[in-house]
C-alpha cells in the first residue's frame, strides 16, 4: 500500500470559483482512487493531480533537522561553558584582588558589599 496526496481542484459554489482540496489516500491503484473521485462528485472536478508520499524521505528529513538543531544547542552550550568559565577566571582575579585589599584599613560600603557577594553572604539592609 502506498501513501499519495491528491490535489483536487473542485468548483466551489460558494465563492463561485475553482478551489484546491488536499486529500491523503492509502491504495496500491491510484487510478482506482482518482476514478471514483470523479464519479461520486457532485461538484465539476477540474483536474486532480498527485504526489506520492515517501515516509522514508520525511523520516530522513526529519532526522537530519533534529540534528541540525543537536549542533546548534552543542555550539550554544559550548559558548555557555566558555562564557562560565570566562566568568569563574575573572571572578577568581577579583578575590584575589580584594583579598590583596582586605589587609589595609579601608571603610568602603562597596568593597563591603563586594565581600559580601564574593562569600556568599546575603546583603543585609539594616
Amino acid at each position: 500500500m502506498q501513501k499519495y496526496k491528491l490535489f483536487i481542484r473542485q468548483y466551489d459554489i460558494t465563492s463561485n470559483d475553482y478551489k484546491v482540496r488536499e486529500e491523503i489516500v492509502e491504495t496500491n491503484d491510484i487510478y482506482h482512487e482518482i476514478g471514483k473521485i470523479y464519479s461520486t462528485s457532485f461538484a465539476e472536478i477540474k483536474r486532480i493531480d498527485y504526489q506520492e508520499i515517501d515516509e522514508t524521505k520525511t523520516l530522513k528529513r526529519k532526522i537530519e533537522q533534529l540534528q541540525d538543531e543537536l549542533e546548534t544547542l552543542n555550539t550554544l552550550n559550548q559558548q555557555n561553558l566558555k562564557y562560565k568559565q570566562t566568568f569563574q577566571g575573572r571572578l577568581y582575579e577579583l578575590k584575589k584582588y580584594v583579598e590583596q585589599i582586605d589587609d589595609f584599613d579601608i571603610k568602603d560600603f562597596r568593597r563591603k558589599e563586594i565581600l559580601k557577594i564574593l562569600k556568599g553572604e546575603e546583603n543585609d539592609k539594616n
